[in-house]
């Protein structure tokens, strides 16, 4: 035989059953989006600093070949446009490099507040 009607008790222990399982899902999402979006941001963070690094590189470079151009033009090898033209490629590699550096913090940001650390490094205390 089967009753007619089920225990109340019966249903509110099948939907509390339901709601913890579905919260227990909720919360390994929200795990696996967090150690996503720290993986991807310390991806992000390595590549910059790569960029930083060949930035850094090319500052050095542009400033060797400035200083070698100016030499030349100390010894009338060369003229002054194109002491000027290397004068320029050194700006936009520094420039270059700077834009680089704000990358990298702005990484290293992303990836501190991915992690949730970001208030402890900054020290920011909310009352």
């Amino acid at each position: 035989s089967f009753p007619f009607s089920r225990s109340p008790d019966a249903a509110r222990v099948r939907r509390a059953r339901t709601e913890y399982a579905q919260r227990s899902l909720e919360i390994k999402d929200a795990e696996e989006d967090a150690g996503t979006a720290v993986h991807e941001a310390a991806i992000r963070i390595r590549a910059r600093r790569d960029r930083l690094e060949m930035a850094s590189r090319l500052v050095d470079l542009a400033q060797k070949k400035l200083d070698v151009q100016r030499d030349k033009y100390k010894s009338g090898l060369a003229t002054l446009p194109d002491v000027v033209r290397f004068q320029r490629d050194l700006d936009t590699a520094t420039s270059n490099e700077l834009r680089a550096r704000v990358d990298v913090l702005t990484a290293r940001s992303d990836l501190l507040a991915a992690r949730g650390d970001l208030h402890e490094i900054l020290k920011v205390r909310v009352k």
